[in-house]
């Protein structure tokens, strides 16, 4: 069986893109470690309290590499409740949201939005899908706003 150069030309610019998507994949982590992660911090810690939003700014990193930087609007008594017997009553608990920026396995950042919703009323929806972004491509909002992150 013989190789066309055609065929030949076709594989090495086949390995040539696999071999700069996982580069991609180094460079974006590395980017996610050494400053992106850190400036959505900052910059949604800053924008959270001017705005005086009642929320929570964290990084969570249960795996490497699949890290995350939440905004949690946290929980709260939704005004809704069930008996329980005895005369007793139990508040149904509603989760109030949260924007989330996730590093992916390649490295990009998925941001979505987890909605509300109360315990036991129906089904949470699923995350609404923002964007997938390369950590390049997140920048913020307005010119004169820290520079580097938020929206494309």
């Amino acid at each position: 069986m013989s190789i066309t150069e055609q065929e030949t030309h076709n594989f090495q610019q086949k390995v040539a893109r696999y071999q700069q998507i996982l580069e991609n994949t180094k460079r974006y982590r590395e980017t996610w470690h050494s400053s992106l992660k850190n400036e959505l911090l900052g910059f949604l810690e800053q924008v959270t309290s001017i705005a005086k939003l009642s929320c929570v700014v964290e990084a969570r990193a249960d795996i490497e590499n699949l890290e995350a930087v939440v905004v949690s609007l946290g929980s709260a008594a939704s005004g809704l409740g069930e008996p329980v017997g005895d005369g007793l009553h139990r508040e149904l608990i509603k989760k109030n949201g949260a924007l989330v920026y996730q590093q992916l396995f390649n490295g990009k950042i998925l941001v979505l939005i987890n909605y509300p919703y109360i315990e036991k009323y129906g089904e949470p929806q699923p995350p609404k899908t923002v964007a997938i972004y390369r950590p390049e491509e997140l920048k913020a909002p307005l010119p004169n706003a820290t520079p580097g992150i938020l929206y494309h």
